[in-house]
């Protein structure tokens, strides 16, 4: 099944060479080698940089915490304190942990866990939101997501070792992502697209992860497993933290908001800087990731039934009413794709070019009087009935098809110039 899936997966590998000019505070703090991928983080396998960003934005924080003598972990989400319903004497205790940790954070903006819990950091009693409509958390079906219990005992936060609330507190206000890579030199080999699906599979090492993962913020605890290391406990930075310690992410940020206050529409406007202020409170790594070469070249009969199924999918999607005619490229947007596609290479070209051949070659065999496909259907029925089809006849069907074809070529035209000037201005 694909429901909920808008990508494919693909591997997220560092490489030094490409960030030479990034330099990331993650790069040296995390002791990220060349050539790591990064495969699991947070209590999650990593499929995608989207997936990854969702991971490092979801404000929750992985505990290992202990219960009836045993070890666990669970991924819990953070709140403000000013969002729960808190005894006087819980928070008294959160006004004492934050001045021993010297934190100048209002009470009410203090980020917790939904626990009260003592100054051992033994969980006490979960706590309720002031106002439950308010908040919604999304489903899912991660194994970290369960929930703690009175008498658990929180051992480590986001890898961290504690041993007081105190503590507890000071690790919850900037929450770190554990990430495990592996480094395996196979992984930079170019494969044939067919392998793909396989390879990926081979190379999701789930015993070692779990065994890693099993021993964070333990005494116990394991850094290798096979090819694969448990980097340094990482604090992600924000896209606006980043251009104080990055040049190159300045300069992109400026041109950014530069572009931004170009913008003469003002509710455009408006819009685009909600949108810019935003991403610059959103959390990043700040490593620039490459994907695994995937070496894709199928046959022609392949080739050439994607582009028919294409062709039909469209088709249907057009008289479902699914896709608006308006999307369609015309004459105009035609030569721009090929005059784009040969500045790409020669063989990106002669693609385009026999893509669009065989589109309009498809088109043309439909049976609408107007095209090819139109005669050879009163061919056929000429033979059938052994009649010849009046001129008149077939003037009154073709006619009014020639009328539709050229203005539909004439409305995709209009579209086209429309979207040159809406990309100009």
């Amino acid at each position: 099944s694909t429901i909920g899936i808008f990508a494919p997966a693909s591997y997220l590998i560092f490489d030094k060479n490409v960030n030479q000019d990034n330099f990331s505070p993650v790069i040296t703090s995390s002791e990220i080698k060349n050539n790591d991928r990064i495969l699991w983080a947070n209590g999650e396998i990593v499929f995608s940089n989207l997936h990854l960003r969702s991971i490092i934005n979801d404000n929750s924080v992985l505990l290992t915490f202990q219960r009836g003598g045993k070890i666990f972990h669970a991924k819990i989400n953070l709140l403000k304190a000013g969002d729960l319903k808190i005894s006087a004497n819980f928070e008294d205790d959160l006004d004492d942990w934050k001045y021993l940790q010297n934190i100048k954070t209002n009470i009410h903006d203090l980020n917790i866990i939904p626990y009260a819990f003592n100054d051992q950091a033994v969980i006490e009693n979960p706590l309720i939101f002031i106002d439950e409509t308010g908040y919604k958390f999304p489903n899912s079906r991660n194994m970290y997501n369960i929930p703690l219990k009175k008498g658990d005992k929180i051992i480590a936060v986001g890898g961290i070792k504690i041993k007081k609330a105190s503590q507890l507190v000071k690790e919850l206000q900037n929450p770190k992502v554990l990430i495990i890579v592996q480094n395996d030199p196979n992984l930079l080999k170019t494969i044939s697209y067919r392998q793909a699906d396989k390879n990926f599979d081979e190379y999701l090492d789930l015993g070692s992860i779990n065994k890693i993962a099993a021993a964070i913020g333990t005494i116990n605890e394991i850094k290798t497993a096979n090819s694969l290391s448990l980097l340094n406990p990482i604090i992600p930075i924000t896209n606006e933290e980043m251009t104080k310690v990055n040049s190159v992410f300045e300069r992109g940020y400026v041109e950014a908001k530069r572009q931004i206050e170009k913008i003469k529409d003002l509710e455009k406007k408006e819009e685009a800087f909600k949108e810019f202020n935003r991403m610059s409170k959103e959390k990043i790594l700040g490593l620039n990731l490459i994907n695994k070469q995937v070496k894709y070249n199928p046959n022609p009969i392949k080739m050439f039934w994607d582009v028919v199924s294409e062709v039909f999918k469209t088709l249907a999607a057009l008289v479902s009413g699914y896709l608006s005619p308006k999307y369609l490229a015309g004459p105009v947007s035609i030569v721009h794709i090929v005059k784009h596609s040969w500045g790409i290479g020669y063989l990106e070209a002669f693609y385009v070019i026999g893509f669009v051949s065989l589109n309009l070659g498809i088109i043309n065999l439909l049976p609408i009087p107007v095209f090819d496909g139109g005669h050879i259907l009163f061919s056929l029925i000429e033979m059938i009935t052994r009649k010849r089809i009046k001129v008149k006849t077939m003037e009154k069907l073709i006619i009014p098809f020639v009328i539709l074809l050229i203005g539909f070529f004439i409305f995709m035209t209009y579209n086209d110039i429309i979207r040159i000037i809406r990309q100009i201005f």
